[in-house]
C-alpha cells in the first residue's frame, strides 16, 4: 500500500472455515488512515465486491479446493488494493 505503516491481510481459519481480507496497519498510522477512509466508505464500498464489508464463511463460499480459495483470495487482494490505493496515496501527500 502507498501509506507506510498499513497493509492488507488475507487469512484463512479452518478450524472456523473462515477466510477473507481486511485493511490494518500499525496503531499509530492505523487510526488516523482510517478516519480519513471512512469519510470516503460509501465510495470505498462501492468499488469492491458485494458483501466486502460483511463475513462469510469460506464452505457459504463453496471452495472446491484450496487452490480455489487462495485464488479467491487473490483476487478480493487485488479488489481491495484497487478501491484502497487512490485514496491512501490522497492521504499519504
Amino acid at each position: 500500500m502507498p501509506y507506510p505503516g498499513i497493509w492488507l491481510t488475507a487469512y484463512r481459519s479452518m478450524g472456523d472455515v473462515v477466510c477473507g481480507v481486511f485493511f490494518t496497519g500499525a496503531k499509530s498510522e492505523a487510526r488516523a488512515v482510517l478516519e480519513r477512509l471512512n469519510e470516503e466508505r460509501e465510495e470505498i464500498l462501492a468499488e469492491l465486491p458485494e458483501g466486502s464489508d460483511t463475513r462469510r464463511s469460506s464452505g457459504e463460499l463453496g471452495f472446491a479446493s484450496n487452490n480455489e480459495c487462495r485464488e479467491w483470495l487473490a483476487c478480493q487482494l487485488n479488489h481491495f488494493v484497487n478501491a484502497f490505493r487512490p485514496q491512501l496515496k490522497a492521504t499519504a501527500k
